[in-house]
Parts: structure tokens; C-alpha cells; sequence
């Protein structure tokens, strides 16, 4: 009777609720506001984690997606980079690129991106900052997502310490 109640449990939720059943990861998303640091939160939870669990499997990712998505799709990490700032490219570049037989789309590189981080949550043990990370892993059973937010004063200070700024380009 319980295999039967397990079946239809299983079904249930794949079905009407639309959220895997089985444990991925686990995995950590952290998105955050510019200026709030989510390299050194990831850094401090991989090693609290690590610490915790006696283990060293918990690693964080950041920019290694762009690397990884542009060495997929065979091209350079600036086309990807410049896909993920929103930049875009002008349909010159675009037909010089084609004609040149380097073209990358940017739905190609939206796919390869999705498909880069699915792959390393997937995996397990592993913070993810940014790249889009949440709304990839959102259906994921074995997520946990967090969101980093300061003021703005404390954001504005924190760029302008860690990139040698003064307060009007921050």
C-alpha cells in the first residue's frame, strides 16, 4: 500500500505542482545588490560548511559560469560577459561575426549559461553567486536561495574601499 501512496505522492507533485521530487545538490544561491560583497558571504558559508561537516566538497562559483558557458559554445569570454551585462551586440557586429563563422547568438549563450549552472548544481556542494543562479535552480528540491541587501550608504563605502574609488564614481 505504501509503494502505491508513494507512486501517486510522486506523480502528484511532478505533475500538479511542478517541482522535482528527487534531491538535487544540495546548492546555495546567493544573489545580492551591487556593492554587497557575495564572494566573501560564499567564501565564509563554504568554509563554515566544510568545517562543519568535515568535509571539502562545498566549493562557490561566481564568473567560472561565464568561462565555463563560453568554452562550451567554443568563442570568448567577452561575448558571454557581454551577453550577461546586457550590452548586447549591434547588427554589425553581429554580421561581421557571422561572416567571420565566430557567430554566437544570445539565446545560445542564455541556454549555455542555464545549462553551465544546472550542471554544477546539479552536482552538488556548491554556492552560486549571481549569473541568474535563483531562477535556474527555483524548482530545484535541495535549494536554498538567499539575497544580500545593505543600505545604499554602506554599498556606496563598500565599492569605494574595495575599488580604490572616491564617492562620485562609486
Amino acid at each position: 500500500m505504501k509503494k502505491i501512496f508513494d507512486y501517486f505522492d510522486t506523480r502528484y507533485r511532478a505533475e500538479m505542482l511542478g517541482r522535482p521530487v528527487d534531491s538535487t545538490g544540495p546548492v546555495i544561491t546567493i544573489s545580492r545588490l551591487t556593492g554587497c560583497d557575495g564572494r566573501e558571504v560564499a567564501a565564509e558559508l563554504v568554509a563554515q560548511m566544510n568545517l562543519r561537516y568535515n568535509t571539502n566538497r562545498w566549493k562557490w562559483v561566481d564568473k567560472d559560469i561565464i568561462y565555463h558557458a563560453a568554452h562550451e559554445l567554443r568563442t570568448d569570454t567577452n561575448r558571454v560577459e557581454t551577453y550577461y551585462q546586457g550590452l548586447g551586440m549591434t547588427d554589425i557586429s553581429q554580421m561581421i561575426m557571422a561572416f567571420s563563422g565566430t557567430f554566437v547568438t544570445d539565446s545560445s549563450v542564455k541556454k549555455a549559461i542555464k545549462e553551465v549552472v544546472l550542471s554544477i548544481a546539479r552536482d552538488g556542494y556548491v554556492v552560486i553567486i549571481g549569473r541568474g543562479g535563483v531562477a535556474i535552480t527555483r524548482d530545484m528540491a535541495n535549494a536554498l536561495h538567499v539575497r544580500l541587501v545593505a543600505p545604499v550608504y554602506w554599498r556606496v563605502q563598500n565599492v569605494m574601499k574595495k575599488k580604490g574609488m572616491v564617492i562620485e564614481k562609486a
